[in-house]
This record gives structure tokens, sequence and C-alpha cells, in this order.
């Protein structure tokens, strides 16, 4: 689990291939601290698992669904990369709930000083509250307006330093994953019907 609070801006440093997917080089400084081979960490908010751990760098491996499904698929070599390590027990819940699985990739249709504005397909909208949580490259942000396929988000000028956010572009694509608790609520009541 991740609360959408990003610790750190990495870097992609290598892409190599493997079996069935791709091995991403990260190089970063804090998330490294107590990082070890097996752990969870979020890298453009999607969860993956860290299968070497080096003095400046780690390496994360991807499969080919996750490489198709999000960002990760067309990330470049010298990439900002949002950087999160998994939540434990003993952590401040700053943020939200995130799972790092992401629910589609989005495509910022227009960007005006610190606001976006994101279009998705147009199923997701139900899962998206005007002033509700949504990660957005694991950034655990507001959402502002919605109409038809697109809402807006609004970021402080301390997420647009800290993230890869502040370097997106129009026409440029983002992960996106919804609230963890709109989805099982509309999960409950496609499921069960209005009677819950």
């Amino acid at each position: 689990m991740f609360t959408g609070i990003v610790e750190e801006l990495g870097r992609l440093e290598g892409i190599s291939s493997i079996a069935r997917g791709s091995q991403l080089r990260i190089g970063a400084d804090l998330v490294l601290d107590g990082l070890e081979e097996g752990e969870s960490l979020a890298v453009d908010g999607v969860c993956l698992t860290v299968t070497e751990v080096g003095r400046s760098s780690f390496s994360v491996q991807v499969v080919k669904n996750t490489l198709e499904e999000t960002t990760l698929g067309r990330v470049k070599v010298g990439e900002k990369l949002n950087l999160e390590r998994s939540l434990s027990l003993a952590s401040r819940l700053g943020g939200w709930i995130f799972s790092g699985h992401i629910d589609t990739v989005g495509r910022i249709r227009g960007k005006i000083d610190t606001s976006l504005t994101i279009e998705v397909d147009r199923k997701f909208i139900p899962f998206l509250v005007e002033k509700g949580s949504v990660a957005i490259n694991g950034v655990n942000l507001t959402v502002g307006k919605i109409a038809g396929d697109r809402f807006s988000i609004f970021l402080i000028p301390y997420t647009l330093m800290a993230t890869n956010l502040g370097e997106k572009k129009v026409g440029d694509r983002v992960n996106v994953e919804f609230d963890l608790f709109v989805k099982y609520l509309q999960a409950i009541q496609r499921n069960y019907g209005k009677d819950i």
C-alpha cells in the first residue's frame, strides 16, 4: 500500500530486456535507505518489486502486461520518475491509500499554471468524486471539476517541484489510480444492486 506522497524523484539509468518484460535500473538516494530486495516500491505510481539494490540505484522488473497498461512501457533513459516506498504500520498516513495497481492511462489535455486537465475513458468517470482523491503518476491529488471524460487537478508549487508532474506537457500520458474505497463501493453496488 502507498500514500501517494512522493519521497523522491529518481532517474531512469538503464533498461534491459528480460523474459516477458524489462528490467529498469533507477538512480535514487532517499528511498535506498534500508531498501531490500523483494520489497514493493511505487515507480510513477506502479507497484513493483525491487530485484537489486546498489549504492546509488535499484532495479525492478516489469512484466509485459504492466509495460502495456502503464506509462512504463514508454519510459526513456534519463526520464525522472516519482518514487515512494510502501507504507508500514508505523508510517504516518499523510496522503490517502493507494494500491499501486494502475487503473488506466490518462492523457493531459490542458495545463494552465498549476492546473492540469486529464482525459480518461468515460467508463472510469464514476470512480471520481469532486474534492476526492486520485493518484496521478503516484501523486495523491484532489479532484477538481469533472466534465464529460475529463477532470481537473490542482498542483501546489511544491508538488510541481518535487514530482515529475511539473515537467509534463499537454498530450503526455500519465498513470491514473482511482480512490480504492470508491472502487469498492462501485463494485458492491454493481454486484448487489442499490440495496446495500
